[in-house]
């Protein structure tokens, strides 16, 4: 095993020719590429499907997940391998994995309190209301961040940003689901962005 100082090697992750590249603690190694052994015991083949399980849920999430986890460019191949450890449920081949279990932002910056998510079913219209003011001293925040609102149905395994974030000050928003969006497929996710786009806020989790 050796360690790389070759530039177009920096970042690469995977196999390329006859070699595999990867990092470990901050050192981009490479080795030979050795066929692996595969023998395919159960314990191998639930670990490989509760890694296709992670990746096929979450990846409509990618873009999301990065925007949420501001600074850290490792955010997704994390959420991948939290996902895998501590979000999915059920016994081999049986398994599923558990949204409200994701963590779509991360960082200090503090939620609104009391935040409520209703929806007027006559018309896929999403109700959002909180109270604007700050509840803790030893947490950031200021009347003009933005509320950022994630809205993924998993049937169409499409995710949606709200295009208009309202402002912490606003105590209210509301948006429509696309009109053939099921209710029970759609799970929602709620985040702050500070006014100054530096800090994000943990992601609260709503299922409709």
């Amino acid at each position: 095993m050796a360690q790389s100082k070759n530039a177009l090697l920096k970042g690469a992750s995977g196999k390329i020719g006859d070699i595999v590249t990867f990092e470990r603690d901050g050192t981009q190694v490479i080795r030979e590429y050795v066929v692996p052994n595969d023998p395919k015991t159960p314990a191998q083949l639930a670990q490989r499907m509760k890694c296709e399980v992670a990746n096929k849920g979450l990846s409509p999430l990618k873009i999301e997940i990065k925007r949420g986890h501001i600074g850290n460019s490792k955010a997704y191949r994390s959420a991948i391998s939290t996902a895998m450890k501590n979000c999915i449920v059920g016994e081999y081949p049986n398994l599923s994995l558990v949204y409200s279990l994701i963590q779509i932002a991360e960082g200090k910056l503090q939620l609104p309190q009391n935040i409520s998510v209703d929806i007027d079913k006559s018309n896929n219209r999403v109700n959002l209301n909180w109270i604007s003011d700050l509840e803790f001293q030893d947490k950031p925040g200021r009347p003009d961040d933005k509320l950022n609102v994630v809205y993924f149905n998993e049937k169409f395994s499409v995710a949606k940003l709200l295009f208009s974030a309202p402002k912490r000050s606003d105590s209210k928003a509301c948006f429509s689901l696309p009109d053939n969006w099921e209710i029970s497929d759609t799970h929602i996710w709620v985040y702050m962005t500070s006014y100054s786009l530096s800090h994000n806020s943990d992601s609260l989790y709503f299922k409709l």
